[in-house]
């Protein structure tokens, strides 16, 4: 992840705006780690001492949307006949 993506990724996690504090302790946490490879290691250490919810909200997905098994069955039955269309 780059770091100018870091604070629009966690917003979205968090499902609202990170505070001036939270965006004070990334900033600083990047500063800290200017030049080195760990920049968004750093952030996110310091956003976990802050907000230590912000790991814990995963997406769940709800997998009876997705399986086949729990589709719906084709009814023809529910779509109109198709008019023959002569040439």
């Amino acid at each position: 992840m780059k770091p100018s993506k870091f604070v629009p990724y966690y917003e979205r996690q968090l499902g609202r705006a990170l505070g001036a504090d939270e965006r004070d302790a990334i900033t600083e946490a990047r500063g800290k780690s200017v030049g080195k490879r760990d920049a968004v290691k750093a952030m996110r250490a310091a956003l976990l001492k802050m907000v230590p919810e912000a790991h814990a909200k995963t997406r769940i997905f709800d997998l009876t949307q997705r399986s086949g098994d729990n589709a719906p069955a084709f009814q023809p039955s529910e779509f109109a006949p198709v008019a023959a269309q002569d040439p």
